[in-house]
């Protein structure tokens, strides 16, 4: 799953960046949210939303109708007329999700799978104190910008129904 995606930035301001990485750790994120995406949803029984029910650890629950931001799904239609997430007037923008996707053709339609992970503050390396980072045999400093890409996603998009396991974490960032 998502062999064929890219890695994108949802910005705090819903706009959507492609992350500029090489192919060997595009692939390994690739592989890392396709194991979340089976991780929550797949063997599990789909429970609508209905905003009072808490799943079991073998349940997740989905909103059916789900309509995903233009934005969104036009990075994944084409993922080279993407801007890159770079620096603006000198500082990155703010991070409000991490998200990987593809589409496929099925019956004339365009048939849409995403998996997004909500970014967290403790992600994103600090520029207070010493980043450490093992290099060879001994341990660098770090002082350029960079984030962490944890091993879970909060909710998964496919067809036109949006998965998730905790509504509080997933509503955080739905747009």
């Amino acid at each position: 799953m998502f062999e064929n995606s890219s890695v994108f930035i949802l910005g705090k301001d819903n706009a959507v960046y492609l992350l500029e990485i090489d192919e060997g750790l595009r692939n390994e994120i690739l592989q890392l949210f396709s194991i979340a995406k089976v991780q929550m949803v797949d063997n599990k029984e789909k429970i609508e939303f209905d905003g009072s029910y808490i799943p079991n650890s073998d349940e997740c629950l989905y909103i059916s109708n789900y309509k995903l931001a233009d934005e969104i799904l036009d990075a994944i239609r084409v993922p080279i007329g993407t801007e890159f997430f770079k620096k603006y007037n000198g500082s990155f923008p703010e991070i409000k999700a991490i998200f990987v996707g593809e589409k496929i053709e099925r019956d004339d339609k365009e048939v849409f799978s995403l998996a997004f992970q909500l970014f967290r503050r403790d992600q994103r390396l600090k520029k207070t104190g010493i980043n450490l980072f093992y290099h060879g045999s001994t341990f660098k400093k770090e002082n350029d910008y960079g984030f962490n890409i944890s091993k879970s996603i909060e909710c998964y998009f496919e067809g036109d129904s949006l998965y998730f396991s905790l509504f509080i974490l997933q509503g955080r960032f739905l747009i």
